[in-house]
């Protein structure tokens, strides 16, 4: 195995590990690649949340609770009374993808 082949870099706000996963799989389908490894790191910080927050882009814990739905039920992006919509994702991640190797 040798180190050539493509170079993808996927930047987003949020979501690049995800991202980052799909793009390898793309490229290994349509037979750009035989293995790659792709991975993605998260920075949850402080300011990064209050500025999710600030678009109303996270869930409101207050609003919710007063709303009657447990911590279990916040953040549910296909009802009408949602707040938030995040989408769960390893924080750091690295996954190795190959069609003729089972991780």
């Amino acid at each position: 195995m040798s180190s050539s082949g493509p170079v993808k870099i996927p930047v987003s706000v949020c979501a690049t590990t995800l991202q980052s996963v799909k793009v390898t799989c793309d490229i290994i389908i349509f037979n750009k690649a035989k293995t790659m490894i792709a991975g993605g790191f998260d920075d949850i910080s402080e300011e990064g949340s209050s500025e999710f927050a600030n678009v109303k882009a996270t869930s409101n814990a207050e609003t919710e609770f007063a709303m009657g739905h447990e911590h279990t039920e916040m953040s549910r992006p296909a009802t009408t009374t949602h707040t938030g919509a995040p989408i769960p994702l390893p924080h750091d991640f690295v996954l190795a993808i190959s069609p003729s190797v089972f991780i």
